[in-house]
């Protein structure tokens, strides 16, 4: 509820935030329609679990409406702790290049073959020098596939800073349905050439002792030759992306959480009664509950 109640007050700080700084006019939102493609890889652990390998890759493209709004259409997939995941997500904001963007955003994802998770919110941006002060928060439902669902709330907030045109340091923290974590990393533009590449990074800590870190490249396509890093963020492409490895944590616990509330109403009686062999006197019976099942299993001599 807490959680929900933030979200919610974020939203609203956002949306007349942005309402406030739309009086003003700059530059176009979007430059030109260009796309992006990052891939990163690495590795995390937790409490519970051992450690594995983190991968996660996503398409975009973006282009510009009018001069002041832009939008921007993301796929992604990604893989942790042996489970995979998929979704969609789209932006569609006003920026002003020189001070401010704000806008909506949402998704919906298939994660870890749990749940089916849809986000949206308001999300903005404002600039400030080569600072970037930035925040993204709103609504949060999932569909559990063993039936039911919950409605909670997610909230980002972090800071860019640009220490060349080139180079941008970022830190920030986050919560998502109220599984806390806190972020740092930085991109490096390390060719700007005809398919301009840059160099991520990542670290991440969170509850029950999360930690991972990861790294990776992004490709920007299009005309976008010769332009800066801070040119990408602040005319060009969106960076913002919905955590996806904090709903896994969520989801993983709330599996648990259904699993163990299974196991406790699953008796041989209730699983066993109605198979055929049932009162037979040659034969025993167990009870399978991995996952939240209830299953009988025979064992008939």
């Amino acid at each position: 509820m807490f959680i929900s109640k933030l979200s919610l007050l974020a939203a609203a700080t956002l949306v007349f935030t942005g309402a406030a700084l739309a009086q003003s006019t700059g530059g176009k939102a979007v430059q030109e329609p260009a796309g992006k493609i990052s891939v990163n890889g690495g590795y995390a652990d937790m409490d519970g679990r051992d450690g594995a390998g983190l991968l996660d890759g996503t398409v975009s493209w973006i282009a510009p409406m009018g001069n002041d709004y832009g939008l921007q259409a993301d796929l992604w997939g990604a893989r942790s702790f042996g489970e995979g995941s998929y979704g969609a997500q789209a932006q569609v904001f006003r920026r002003n290049p020189e001070s401010y963007l704000f806008g909506l955003a949402g998704g919906v994802g298939a994660i870890g073959g749990d749940a089916t998770s849809w986000y949206v919110g308001p999300e903005a941006e404002i600039y400030l020098g080569r600072m970037t002060v930035e925040a993204w928060g709103g609504f949060l439902r999932n569909d559990y596939d063993w039936g039911g669902h919950k409605d909670t709330g997610f909230i980002d907030v972090g800071l860019g800073y640009y220490a060349t045109d080139d180079l941008r340091f970022s830190v920030g923290g986050r919560s998502v349905g109220g599984e806390i974590s806190g972020y740092g990393g930085l991109e490096w533009l390390i060719s700007d050439g005809s398919v301009p590449v840059s160099f991520t990074t990542q670290g991440d800590v969170g509850e029950d002792g999360y930690r991972g870190v990861s790294a990776g490249l992004t490709f920007y396509l299009g005309k976008q030759a010769g332009r800066s890093l801070i040119s990408q963020h602040r005319e060009e492409h969106r960076n913002k992306k919905f955590d996806v490895r904090s709903l896994q944590r969520l989801l993983n616990k709330a599996e648990a959480a259904h699993a163990a509330g299974a196991a406790q109403q699953c008796t041989v009686e209730s699983a066993c009664s109605s198979d055929p062999y049932w009162g037979e006197p040659n034969c025993t019976f167990d009870v399978d509950t991995t996952g939240g099942a209830c299953t009988c299993s025979p064992n008939c001599f």
